[in-house]
């Protein structure tokens, strides 16, 4: 099997994808002068696709990741250090909510975007469980309000700020 393939008719032998290799697996073919797997390729590739997100020619795939399905960042939509700021400091903690139930669309693309986070070495280890009966969103809530009130008589101190 090929975990690893290069497109010689697109590479264009920068070796990029040889130096962003964090588990350093990649190496340059001498004779021919192409990126080539190292012989513990497979017991080593931490799966983190970087080799492939980085060949600005989509000439490295690998057999779990097409560069296809890499998309491009869009300069037009890169932050500016204020927007970044603004975005990870601000205050964004919901605790009142509308009686409206959010489109299956907006949610399924919410996730699709949610599973792209960093999850180290690739590996996206979370799961959802996505509710929209608000029958079943009152039964939790109260489900969680039981669980809190437990730990506060079991433990008072818990609810000191």
């Amino acid at each position: 099997m090929n975990l690893m393939t290069i497109d010689r008719e697109k590479c264009n032998q920068d070796g990029i994808c040889i130096s962003e290799c964090p588990a350093r697996i990649i190496q340059m073919d001498e004779k021919e002068g192409y990126p080539v797997p190292s012989s513990d390729f497979e017991e080593y590739c931490i799966r983190c696709g970087h080799c492939v997100t980085v060949c600005p020619v989509g000439a490295l795939r690998l057999d779990w990741l097409d560069p296809e399905n890499c998309r491009p960042l869009k300069k037009e939509l890169a932050l500016t250090p204020e927007q970044a700021e603004q975005f990870l400091r601000g205050r964004r903690s919901i605790r009142t909510f509308k009686e409206k139930t959010v489109p299956r669309e907006t949610l399924q693309k919410l996730l699709e975007v949610a599973c792209s986070a960093p999850s180290a070495k690739n590996q996206q280890p979370w799961h959802w469980i996505v509710v929209q009966e608000p029958q079943e969103v009152r039964r939790l809530a109260g489900l969680v309000v039981e669980a809190m009130r437990a730990v506060l008589e079991s433990k008072p101190e818990a609810g000191k700020t």
